[in-house]
């Protein structure tokens, strides 16, 4: 869904200009190996993709949002959290969190994920601000 979303608003195609721009902010593992990993889920068979320590410097974070992108193909532009943590503690992002930002002021503040977390409000937004595109999303 969240492709759906970035390829209607974020890349200019069929002459409608792009009008958005997706970022995502890598912050703390949500799932590390040695915290709170989740052994049963798809990603941790697939080839121990997921399988991340918790970061202990700046630079295992970077490896790991690099490990991210690459791995499952991320199409959205990723950056890192410091590693003092200063976007989660200000945004209140843990363990996910969506944010419309325009003209440098929070627009829209989604629910805390992963279930209060609904990609159908962020396209709602975008949809009212510049039309529809793309398909309808039905599940919310």
């Amino acid at each position: 869904m969240m492709q759906d979303i970035y390829q209607n608003y974020c890349v200019s195609s069929n002459n409608l200009a792009a009008v958005a721009r997706f970022l995502t902010i890598y912050i703390d593992e949500a799932h590390a190996s040695d915290e709170w990993w989740l052994p049963d889920s798809p990603e941790a068979h697939a080839g121990g993709k997921a399988h991340i320590r918790t970061h202990r410097n700046m630079e295992e974070r970077l490896k790991a949002a690099r490990s991210f992108v690459n791995d499952f193909k991320f199409p959205i532009e990723v950056v890192c959290d410091s590693f003092e943590n200063e976007v989660l503690s200000y945004f209140e992002s843990w363990p996910e969190r969506l944010y419309i930002i325009q003209y440098g002021f929070i627009v829209y503040q989604g629910g805390k994920g992963p279930f209060d977390y609904k990609l159908a409000e962020v396209k709602d937004w975008l949809s009212d601000k510049f039309g529809p595109r793309g398909d309808p999303i039905t599940r919310r």
